[in-house]
């Protein structure tokens, strides 16, 4: 019998607009963030079933996500990720890693954008 050690789900690009930044123009019109996620999981009753209760639902994770993100009125990507972490850890309780890259278009001139690469784990 295969065993799996560790199953990886990735959400990629995934738009969300918010209030976020520290300047007084960042905080009067919504940004869109562009979120790439990677979810850990050890589970490996997952793979002996076909059924999506089985599994870790990445899209009621998407729709978890987007609709904190969008409430939220933060300041700096990083606390927002930190809170946003937090959330996505209580969709499923399988999930015991979260890599996340958050990236923010047109906040720097001259650049595309920012980005912020964070790791969080349960463990």
């Amino acid at each position: 019998m295969l065993k799996c050690q560790e199953l990886t789900i990735r959400v990629r690009d995934l738009k969300i607009p918010t209030i976020i930044g520290v300047y007084d123009q960042e905080r009067v019109t919504e940004q869109v963030l562009i979120w790439n996620l990677e979810l850990k999981i050890r589970e490996n009753a997952i793979f002996m079933s076909d059924h999506l209760c089985d599994t870790v639902d990445y899209g009621a994770v998407a729709r978890r996500l987007s609709a904190f993100v969008k409430a939220q009125k933060s300041h700096l990507l990083e606390h927002l990720a930190q809170l946003a972490v937090r959330e996505v850890f209580e969709v499923d309780e399988r999930i015991y890693k979260v890599c996340l890259e958050i990236f923010k278009p047109g906040c720097i001139a001259d650049a595309e954008g920012a980005v912020i690469r964070m790791s969080f784990s349960k463990e």
